[in-house]
């Protein structure tokens, strides 16, 4: 029987890593691809979870760990290998059974010979044993960068590349000799996409380390068990031919399918897997400068930002905006953390949060409630952004001897919009063959940020105060959008039944930026300026009236 799969961050040095991990018996390492993330072996990690303790990272700079250094760096395999080591330390893993596939089969591989004593078994599925002048020519143009354009444009070439990647070795080799077929639907493009624009343009940083490595020269190197695997429909199949001599210990193995992988991984493990080598997993407890955590509650797992103290004294409780996520209040967030502890979660089913079963105001305010309990949080301040003041409004209806003082800020509400229906209403989110629905959340949020209705660009629409946002901006709020798309138009819809009445009612402090709508504000409210860092003062200001 399958069991939960759950979320958690290590400490890793400075970096934060991201894994996902289930199951109990002998632990198992998986590693994945480049540009992607643990969250593409959710399938493999309930399979293996039946027998064995799985343990799936994010590497370096993927999915939701931090990368190595600063994206303008260029990190090689030796400290890809030594995050990996670094993550075995945090977690208390001696040597357990690794399985890579691709880029994670090289780092895997890489792994095994710098430190046999760390390795119990490897099983790497797809290596990439090839001359210097292919390295040298993939190097050169398998990895361009991936740089928001104002336009949008380069989430066109973002789906074109990866809808390739599934056609063509290598994807930009667009000819007949080049043509493969990987199983894959448009469900499954789209979530590459999405990894790689979690990445953003440090997704080359994987690819860089592998290729900038001479893997034949360390074949002959290894001292542990390893299988070599590929399917045989893998564009990398073609590459066995080139293996060097296998030393004793090592072999290689052809798949039919690539369905037969997780089978065969199974047996490999059954056979050299440690029943004594176990990870040691612990869930961390805020306390100290602002990271990001996981939290399982009732309703699922919710993923938040915390900084200081937040069960030992009165924290501020941030609420972010209905379809974006707790990273789009992160610099607010880390502002305020000087002053008082802090806590941002995603709300459910937005950023890395569970989706509940309805996504309404109250739903939402009693998955805080229960996040907020199960870290020991008593009294706490809000501060809502948006949409999320409906929420708000319920947390104090469901703990008013819980909430302090409220202030919403921006408050999207039935009587601070134009026209609810059309403030409710979404573009066309459902993955598009041709990626059309990238475009669709790009320009929605474009457009919501220059006009008070993003469906009626006209002079009476504009918000002539408004700062255009930057295209990195849009970027990040695109992937936020994309990731809480089910269930927003629901909640957006209930939310706008609340009013500025409501608010009145409940003590909140009202704020507004100059291009929101401050005209339809009672007298009295704050203004707010543009910069969410620059709020923090004001914030405070009310906190200690």
């Amino acid at each position: 029987m399958a069991t939960a799969i759950r979320r958690a961050y290590a400490s890793v040095g400075e970096r934060q890593v991201h894994y996902r991990t289930s199951g109990e018996g002998p632990a198992i390492v998986l590693i994945h691809q480049s540009p992607r993330s643990s969250a593409e072996l959710l399938p493999l990690i309930a399979f293996l979870s039946t027998e064995f303790q799985v343990i799936a990272p994010d590497t370096p700079g993927y999915g939701q760990s931090d990368p190595i250094a600063p994206a303008n760096s260029e990190p090689g395999i030796d400290e890809f290998v030594d995050g990996l080591v670094g993550l075995f330390d945090a977690l208390g893993l001696e040597n357990p059974l690794v399985f890579g596939t691709h880029t994670g089969a090289i780092l895997g591989l890489r792994l095994a010979v710098r430190f046999p004593h760390r390795v119990g078994a490897l099983i790497a599925n797809g290596i990439l044993v090839n001359t210097e002048a292919e390295r040298q020519d993939l190097y050169e143009r398998y990895m361009p960068p991936f740089l928001p354009d104002w336009s949008g444009s380069h989430l066109t070439w973002l789906w074109g590349r990866n809808k390739d990647q599934y056609d063509f070795f290598p994807w930009y080799q667009h000819s007949h000799e080049a043509r493969i077929h990987w199983p894959v639907d448009d469900q499954g493009i789209h979530e590459c996409v999405m990894d790689m624009m979690d990445a953003g343009d440090n997704y080359r940083s994987g690819y860089r380390a592998v290729l900038d490595y001479a893997i034949a020269d360390d074949i002959p190197r290894l001292r542990v068990p390893t299988q070599l695997l590929v399917a045989r429909a893998d564009a990398l199949s073609r590459y066995v031919e080139h293996f060097p001599p296998l030393p004793d210990g090592v072999e290689s193995c052809i798949a039919e399918d690539f369905e037969d992988i997780p089978r065969i991984l199974a047996e490999f493990a059954r056979r050299h897997a440690d029943s004594d080598v176990t990870a040691t997993l612990a869930n961390a407890t805020p306390d100290g400068p602002l990271q990001r955590y996981f939290q399982s509650t009732p309703g699922g797992e919710l993923h938040y930002l915390a900084a200081g103290n937040i069960d030992g004294q009165h924290p501020l409780l941030l609420l972010h905006d209905a379809g974006l996520a707790a990273d789009s209040l992160e610099e607010l967030a880390r502002a305020l953390s000087g002053q008082r502890p802090v806590i941002a979660p995603d709300l459910p089913g937005h950023g890395e949060s569970t989706a509940g079963a309805t996504a309404t105001p109250a739903a939402f305010a009693g998955a805080v409630l229960e996040l907020l309990e199960s870290l020991d949080v008593g009294a706490f301040d809000i501060v809502a952004v948006g949409a999320s003041a409906a929420c708000a409004l319920e947390l104090q209806r469901e703990a008013p001897s819980l909430v302090g003082k409220l202030i919403c800020c921006n408050p999207v509400l039935a009587d601070t919009v134009a026209d609810p229906d059309d403030a409710a209403s979404l573009p066309d989110l459902q993955v598009d063959p041709s990626g059309a629905h990238l475009l669709r959340a790009w320009h929605y949020l474009r457009d919501r940020a220059l006009y008070s209705s993003w469906r009626h660009r006209t002079a009476d629409t504009m918000r002539p105060a408004a700062r255009p946002p930057k295209a990195v901006e849009l970027q990040r709020d695109v992937v936020a959008l994309l990731k809480s798309a089910t269930g927003l138009s629901g909640y957006l819809e209930a939310a706008l039944r609340y009013r500025l009445a409501d608010c009145q009612q409940a003590g909140a402090h009202l704020a507004a930026t100059e291009d929101f709508s401050p005209t339809t504000l009672p007298a009295g409210f704050t203004s707010l300026e543009a910069s969410k860092v620059r709020w923090a003062k004001v914030i405070m200001e009310v906190l200690e009236r």
